[in-house]
């Protein structure tokens, strides 16, 4: 378990990258100091649940803000990190990728130059001058790192220091974060242990002992907010064809609130009220289909087998899973179109 809410997002200038836009007249620090909305527009591909950055506590957040029309040496910087998607992953870093003024054709735009990209993709509108630049969001929910793709000299080495600071703050998060050890073991049992019934015991035991109720009051709010975030993402992904994925996030859910309690009780209620799938059929439907797809991620749209896909949605009747598989088939068409029409 873990990541949920907090403050709105202000992003902060790497100090290493005081560059001037193209025309000369704004510091590239005022434009990187602009808040993003508080709340990710549209999903465009690869949805996770996560419904805004404050969603993402407990692990370090990436954001890549990118217009379709960006600059080439843009795209080719952010590329460049989001090819590092699964080992920042692994390392408590998550990307997202934010495209600025997207069209109707914006998924098969983007399903067709990053089809390998695992992470989410959402798209609308950023405030004017923002694009394109790079954010960060540290594990305790405050400010990291930002910059400005521009094409100034060392901008790969700009963008290598945030990553690294990223990496960095997340591993010092890992014993959790507070101005005391109490804060800093409720935080650590939940957002690193997933063990939410134990956080919330050793926040019982902080009141008995006089911790700060407005102390108090924030922790408990943000296991709520945990348990919260997992009945989203859960049934985000039983409605939309990832039965297998829900069934493990509920597995991690169901395990971090084993010990009796409140908040267990809350959580395994809600829980069970929730729509999993154990349908034998759909989940052998998605292990197929993920097979497929990580082949698809490893080769290109051109070998990209659609027939193969087809072939097993042949006699499946109507389920998230099939409609998932659908729209795959509706991108990759979509999407080879445009490179034919380039």
């Amino acid at each position: 378990m873990k990541r949920p809410r907090t403050q709105p997002l202000t992003f902060l200038l790497m100090g290493c990258c005081l560059t001037v836009l193209a025309n000369g007249q704004e510091d590239t620090r005022e434009v990187a100091r602009r808040q993003l909305p508080t709340s990710f527009p549209e999903v465009l591909l690869n949805g996770t649940g996560h419904g805004n950055p404050d969603d993402y506590r407990g692990v370090a957040l990436i954001t890549v803000v990118l217009g379709m029309d960006s600059p080439p040496s843009a795209w080719r910087e952010s590329t460049r990190l989001l090819r590092k998607w699964e080992f920042l992953r692994s390392n408590g870093v998550e990307t997202v990728l934010w495209i600025t003024r997207p069209s109707p054709a914006s998924a098969a735009s983007v399903f067709r130059r990053l089809h390998w990209f695992e992470g989410m993709i959402v798209g609308g509108t950023a405030p004017g001058r923002i694009t394109p630049s790079i954010h960060s969001r540290l594990p305790d929910g405050t400010p990291g790192p930002s910059l400005i793709l521009d094409s100034s000299p060392g901008l790969s080495r700009a963008v290598n220091r945030l990553v690294n600071e990223c990496l960095r703050r997340t591993r010092r998060s890992r014993a959790g974060w507070g101005d005391n050890p109490f804060a800093r073991t409720v935080r650590r049992l939940a957002y690193f242990e997933g063990d939410l019934s134990g956080a919330h015991n050793e926040l019982l035991r902080g009141a008995r002992r006089g911790v700060a109720q407005g102390e108090i009051a924030t922790l408990q709010a943000e296991l709520s907010a945990l348990v919260d975030l997992a009945l989203r993402r859960i049934r985000h992904d039983t409605e939309t064809g990832r039965p297998g994925r829900a069934a493990l996030l509920a597995g991690a859910l169901f395990l971090g609130t084993k010990k009796p309690g409140a908040l267990a009780s809350t959580a395994r209620t809600a829980l069970a009220a929730l729509p999993l799938s154990s349908d034998p059929t759909e989940l052998e439907l998605e292990q197929r289909m993920e097979g497929w797809l990580a082949g698809l991620r490893a080769a290109s749209l051109d070998t990209a087998d659609a027939g193969a896909l087809q072939a097993l949605l042949r006699g499946v009747p109507d389920s998230p899973v099939r409609r998932r598989a659908q729209r795959l088939l509706d991108l990759l068409g979509q999407a080879r179109a445009l490179e034919s029409g380039r």
